[in-house]
């Protein structure tokens, strides 16, 4: 029985920021959601989740300096808008 597999068209992932697990399904790139550790990544984040740690590897994705938020790409200032967080101060 030959089935065809649903495929995700436009090419987009979705990378777990708990478990750094990277999903193709469609269904998981737009809901955030993560099947190996079955997380959401619209759950509020606590005091040692990774979402909000740190990350001096990534660059921000506006004005690229580090560190950055791994929940959204962004360094501290561009994240929260306050220049106290530079340096990974939040």
């Amino acid at each position: 029985m030959n089935k065809r597999r649903r495929r995700n068209k436009k090419g987009a992932t979705y990378k777990c920021p708990y478990c750094n697990m990277v999903s193709h399904n469609p269904n998981d790139v737009k809901e955030g959601y993560c099947g190996n550790c079955h997380r959401y990544s619209q759950e509020p984040a606590e005091e040692g989740d990774p979402r909000i740690e740190p990350d001096y590897d990534t660059p921000c994705e506006v004005c690229g300096v580090t560190p950055t938020v791994p929940a959204t790409g962004m360094c501290g200032p561009c994240s929260f808008g306050e220049a106290e967080t530079a340096g990974g101060n939040w």
